[in-house]
């Protein structure tokens, strides 16, 4: 019997490790002297972003455009996060803050990146009460009321992700923070340009995410004191009309 339970034991355990999913490999690297700089454009007709009535914020307050897809003149993408996927860096970001802002009920900047342990400020400009929500789901989330301008809150997180950031009491109130465990990453401008700066030479894969038009990946290398440029497209879809 002892030997029966022995073996349904191992049996579960076996069958537990078949399921559970397999962590990614990722890369240890240190500071490098390449750089990668690109453009991430939207080929076709940008969709038209609808404008956000916002006297809420105030009887003076301008409406606001939806931001999930901001087309340039020249066709430049901008809001797009561009990394090396699956790096890991120690570099020292401690002294470094990154500030989410609140103001005349928008997130400034819709979308940024820290890393791992980076401190984040989020702060508001506003005498509108708002309620911030970090929708994270590997970090824990956090749900937290900002009622008069000047108040601030420092949080960090412990591990990589994408989150969206919202408003409980203004729905059409986003942001994106993206968390990685290096500084390899960027944001595009409003041009749809992006720059990585110090990147050790190698072989990576570069992903762009884009919150409503997904992903797209490329596979480079680069050498020591290289400059790369590595261009991406998305093309208009289904879920890319109206905004």
């Amino acid at each position: 019997m002892r030997r029966l339970r022995i073996f349904l034991v191992l049996g579960i355990s076996l069958l537990g490790c078949d399921k559970a999913t397999k962590p990614e490999t990722v890369q240890t690297v240190s500071p490098g002297t390449a750089t990668i700089r690109g453009v991430v454009n939207f080929v076709g007709t940008p969709p038209v972003m609808n404008d956000i009535p916002n006297a809420v914020c105030g009887a003076t307050q301008q409406n606001i455009p939806q931001e999930s897809i901001l087309v340039g003149p020249h066709g430049g993408l901008r809001n797009c996060l561009v990394f090396l996927k699956d790096v890991s860096s120690l570099a020292d970001t401690s002294s470094k803050d990154v500030l989410l802002d609140q103001v005349n009920c928008r997130y400034v900047p819709h979308v940024l990146g820290v890393m791992v342990g980076q401190n984040l400020a989020i702060k508001s400009e506003d005498a509108t009460p708002h309620n911030v929500h970090l929708q994270t789901a590997v970090n824990p989330p956090a749900n937290f009321a900002m009622v008069q301008p000047g108040q601030q809150t420092i949080t960090h997180f412990d591990y990589p992700e994408i989150f969206k950031v919202t408003c409980d009491v203004h729905p059409w109130m986003a942001a994106w923070v993206g968390v990685f465990s290096s500084p390899y990453f960027a944001v595009t401008d409003a041009n749809g340009q992006f720059e990585i700066q110090h990147v050790p030479a190698g072989t990576y894969i570069l992903e762009v995410w884009q919150e409503r038009l997904g992903i797209r990946q490329q596979s480079i290398h680069i050498s020591d004191h290289e400059t790369l440029q590595q261009n991406f497209s998305y093309a208009p879809s289904a879920d890319a009309a109206g905004g």
